[in-house]
């Protein structure tokens, strides 16, 4: 929704709603400057995830105010997580490589062992 500068965080009213098989639409009223709009919004979900009166966040583009994103926190908090846990996996998995270099490097037992058990499981592999 633009370059980010255009756009402002409203909290809307879910006006009416109306579920069919394989989609949702609803209708959001809000205010921007004592303004009232109301625009529509197809989810492509078919089970209903706000019912009427409920109210929702949305993002408005302030430029055009008919324009309208609608915010799923739920699925915008799982995202977030998703994403810390992958960054952490991927700094784990640094660590250890960087673990077994400087063993390697710095134990050459450690190197033999390596070594030794990738030359037993090419030999043993079916």
């Amino acid at each position: 929704m633009g370059d980010g500068n255009n756009h402002t965080n409203v909290v809307a009213t879910v006006f009416d709603m109306k579920c069919e098989e394989d989609k949702c639409a609803y209708i959001f009223t809000y205010s921007i400057q004592n303004k009232s709009y109301a625009s529509a919004y197809i989810d492509s979900s078919p089970i209903a995830k706000h019912t009427k009166g409920d109210s929702v966040n949305i993002v408005v583009d302030t430029r055009n105010p008919a324009v309208i994103q609608f915010i799923d926190s739920q699925n915008t908090v799982n995202n977030v997580k998703l994403g810390w846990i992958l960054i952490g996996f991927g700094i784990g998995l640094l660590v250890l490589s960087l673990g077994t270099y400087w063993l390697t490097r710095r134990y050459k037992a450690f190197a033999a062992y390596t070594g030794g058990s990738g030359l037993l499981n090419g030999i043993f592999r079916r």
